[in-house]
């Protein structure tokens, strides 16, 4: 006998899961597919993920795009099958290093440019904006991107997120 998928619980991880990854940028069905693809033993085509979750092959096709595109998810194909199927990334670390240093730094550039061309505008006599403000802006940015530059490149915890190939 098959054993039986405990349905409500699955379902309770998976929206869990999604309202976190929401939480950090991604779409909530994004996280939904990922914590499925993670917990399953063996790897999940896009038919199967639908399937279980309820929701269209469409909706699971724009998320296994932007879970691919962030390197959260691999392809593994099958021998003998024409579709692939999907499991999760190995190496959670580097995946987790490439999302901040692709979204997360972009931010980073986006206020230290802004900041940049402000204090550039700015009058050198008394403004109504404080340059020195500006100045504190423009060493916390750096030094918040230079804390996120160092756990992306030398954290411990990073480089030790490696799953067992299964």
């Amino acid at each position: 006998m098959k054993p039986q998928i405990p349905a409500a619980e699955l379902a309770d991880l998976t929206r869990s899961i999604g309202a976190f990854m929401k939480y950090w940028g991604f779409r909530q069905l994004d996280g939904q597919v990922w914590a499925l693809i993670f917990v399953w033993k063996e790897p999940l085509r896009s038919t199967e993920i639908s399937r279980l979750l309820g929701v269209s092959k469409a909706s699971v096709s724009l998320s296994i795009s932007e879970l691919l595109r962030y390197h959260v998810i691999e392809e593994v194909k099958t021998p003998g099958r024409d579709r692939c199927s999907y499991r999760s990334a190995r190496n959670l670390g580097k995946v987790v290093a490439h999302i901040l240093d692709s979204r997360e730094r972009k931010l980073f550039d986006d206020c230290g440019s802004s900041l940049a061309r402000l204090m550039d505008k700015l009058p050198d006599e008394s403004p109504p904006i404080s340059r020195r403000a500006v100045s504190e802006l423009q060493m916390i940015t750096a030094a918040a991107e230079s804390y996120l530059l160092s756990l992306l490149y030398t954290s411990p915890v990073l480089n030790a997120m490696n799953l067992p190939e299964t």
